[in-house]
This record gives C-alpha cells, structure tokens and sequence, in this order.
C-alpha cells in the first residue's frame, strides 16, 4: 500500500462519503493520480465508486467494510512502528519530540 492509498482510504473513514473531485482537491491529488489511486483501491473491494444520483456524471466514493479492516490493521502497525522508533525516548522526551515534530509540520503546512 503506497501514501495515497492509505490518505484515500483515511479521509474516507474519518470523513464519509465524497465526490471523487472533492475528494482529490481536499487531499491534493491530481486527478489522473487519484483515479488511478481509486481504481486500485475498487480493484482490491476496499472502497467503492457509486454514481452519483443527481448528477450521473459523478461519482461518490466510500470506504468498504474491508476498506475500514484494512485501515484498521494498517493503523495497528502504524502504532507498533511508532512504539520501536520512539522506544529509546522516555515519557517527557517523546512528548517534547512530538510537541516538535507538530510544530515543524503546522509551520510548513502555512508556507505551502
């Protein structure tokens, strides 16, 4: 599983259902990168492209209940990795690391 499918199927879950467009402006994917995203992700039962009711020319994409497992199992060795990455730090040093590590990605995230 690559970056984009994990942010794809992420959003997903914590967000519900969204057009493919909305989708792809919200997290910042082209559309020829997130259709092919998608279509990989279809192919694999883990989301589902549904048109959309009022415009057929859209689709709406949802997270499957193996989308949500997957998700789920991929979270848990997220979780774990953080844990031996983080292993060497004591308590207060991983909250000082990570008070850091927040500061440096909400700093960058302003200047895009």
């Amino acid at each position: 599983m690559r970056k984009h499918h994990f942010t794809v199927l992420y959003a997903l879950r914590e967000q519900g259902a969204v057009s493919q467009a909305d989708l792809g402006r919200r997290l910042g994917i082209d559309r020829s990168d997130l259709h092919l995203v998608l279509s990989e992700l279809e192919r694999d039962g883990l989301i589902e492209r549904i048109r959309n009711e009022n415009d057929r020319r859209r689709n709406v994409v949802d997270i499957t209940a193996a989308g949500v497992e997957t998700l789920t199992g991929l979270d848990r060795q997220v979780m774990h990795m953080h844990e031996v990455l983080l292993e060497p730090l004591s308590a207060a040093e991983r909250q000082d690391f990570l008070r850091s590590l927040t500061k440096l990605a909400e700093h960058h995230a302003r200047t895009e």
